[in-house]
């Protein structure tokens, strides 16, 4: 719990990666991928996952959260609402939509606060502003979850959707504040773009953790592999790949391993769970494309250059809304 007066920052990037890299040596695993495990024992350890996977709980907001855009300070500030502006859970707190930007999203019921300046994890200097957030009767969320398709519900709908609705979706998916850009995870929005204009043959998404102490991709994975399916199913079928691998530390328990490929069979079934072993720094996209296909991207590129769309999983609530906006 947090409390009454602490100031949050939401932002979107990667985390510093540090280690001291041992001697490498190059080997074919026996998974369907070849993957290469290239670290010291140090890192090799990690594959150890912790005990127990971690459990996700929503908590509810208290006092002032300070929430980003993705426009850095050397821009024009955007126009956010005025002061004083009430605003619901998921409502936009920009006046105007930007084509070029997802627009910045308040995560709780609340009132809108000053302009202020924000600094994202990866160092990123962007403009944001302080939302006052509503007490909430304790029990309650602010937070409404949206309604998810079932199995047979989401299958149906991403039997209807081709590569000529990319830009549709592209569009819907800027106008809900779906995003990510960050070292694990390529620029989202950008690779769809690129998707526009270059044939796309392979899909990735990693569920492996750069830290096993900090196992997102993996708690993610194992409590909502249906909404993760899904996801994942709907970014193959608009950009028309032909390959779609969803890349797991081979590290992982039998039970949520089996448990994707279940969902993956009732939601997606060209996707594929590949378990890869997880040597640091095989999360890096340059390694997952090389893994997957055996091209050679150039660290910082776009995965799109190479025919490929690398993502890591983005929260269930930002997959459940789209496919329930699909559905209008």
């Amino acid at each position: 719990m947090l409390p009454g007066n602490a100031e949050l920052q939401f932002g979107i990037g990667g985390g510093l990666q540090r280690g001291r890299v041992g001697a490498r040596r190059s080997r074919d695993s026996h998974s369907t991928l070849h993957c290469r495990p290239t670290c010291s024992p140090m890192f090799r350890s990690r594959t150890k996952n912790p005990a127990s996977a971690p459990r996700f709980a929503v908590f509810p907001p208290l006092g002032t959260l300070r929430v980003p855009s993705v426009v850095t300070t050397d821009q024009p500030m955007p126009e956010w609402k005025a002061i004083g502006t009430s605003v619901a859970a998921g409502e936009i707190l920009t006046e105007t939509l930007s084509e070029s930007f997802p627009p910045p999203i308040a995560p709780a019921a609340g009132t809108v606060g000053v302009p202020v300046t924000c600094r994202l994890v990866d160092g990123r200097l962007v403009h944001g502003v302080e939302l006052l957030c509503d007490p909430t009767p304790d029990g309650e969320s602010a937070i409404a979850e949206p309604p998810v398709p079932s199995p047979e519900e989401a299958a149906d709908l991403l039997a209807t959707i081709g590569p000529a609705d990319l830009g549709t979706w592209l569009g819907r998916l800027i106008a809900l504040g779906v995003g990510a850009s960050r070292w694990t995870s390529p620029d989202l929005i950008g690779q769809l773009r690129q998707g526009l204009r270059r044939p796309i043959d392979t899909v990735i998404c990693s569920f492996m953790d750069s830290d096993p102490w900090l196992g997102i991709g993996r708690g993610v994975s194992g409590c909502w592999p249906l909404e993760l399916a899904a996801g994942v199913g709907l970014l193959s079928r608009l950009t028309g790949a032909k390959q779609t691998w969803a890349m797991v530390d081979q590290a992982e328990s039998p039970g949520t391993i089996a448990a994707m490929r279940q969902a993956a069979s009732k939601v997606a079934k060209n996707l594929r769970i590949a378990p890869t072993e997880n040597d640091y720094p095989q999360p890096d996209p340059t390694l997952l494309v090389y893994s997957a296909t055996r091209r050679r991207l150039k660290p910082g590129r776009l995965p799109t250059e190479k025919a490929s769309f690398c993502s890591m999983p983005p929260p269930p609530s930002r997959l459940a809304g789209p496919c329930s906006a699909g559905r209008r």
